[in-house]
């Protein structure tokens, strides 16, 4: 003798899935000012049992859970996936995809590199690049001020 208490929103066949398997259930049909809450609740629960998945079968099966959540989300708010697609791909052209795997790790503005005399590994004082190599020179040779060649390296602008 046995029940379980699931309280969250499931596909529409679950119903059906519990009756041929000689179960019983109790459900309701949430009203809309519910389904919004109930599918972000969804949405953590199937993104947590991606980030879970230990097999290319396993996470090809949670992603896809993932993506039909994420559908009924749009569809809620009257979002088609034509109008996500459109979305992505401009976004895609302005500010590129993530093929490169690119990990910003900081950014500075000049105020700050010209306050702390360089970039962040001149700061933190990991820097190799010798402190006479730092100094910026005119033609005349008169020094300009400090400049650090590892900036270009660490901060690009």
């Amino acid at each position: 003798m046995e029940r379980k208490v699931h309280n969250k929103l499931v596909r529409d066949n679950i119903p059906n899935i519990i009756s041929n398997n000689c179960e019983y259930y109790d459900i309701r049909i949430l009203k809309n000012d519910e389904l919004e809450e109930e599918t972000n609740k969804k949405i953590n629960e199937e993104l947590s049992e991606v980030l879970g998945a230990k097999t290319k079968e396993e996470l090809t099966s949670e992603l896809g859970d993932l993506f039909e959540i994420l559908l009924l989300k749009a569809q809620i708010h009257d979002i088609s996936f034509e109008d996500i697609e459109k979305v992505r791909i401009k976004k895609k052209e302005k500010n590129g995809a993530f093929d490169k795997r690119i990990f910003l790790i900081s950014t500075a503005d000049e105020e700050y590199v010209d306050y702390n005399k360089g970039c962040v590994t001149c700061i933190n004082g990991s820097c190799k690049i010798p402190f006479n190599e730092k100094l910026g020179y005119e033609d005349d040779g008169k020094p300009t001020g400090y400049y650090c060649k590892g900036y270009k390296s660490v901060y690009k602008k």
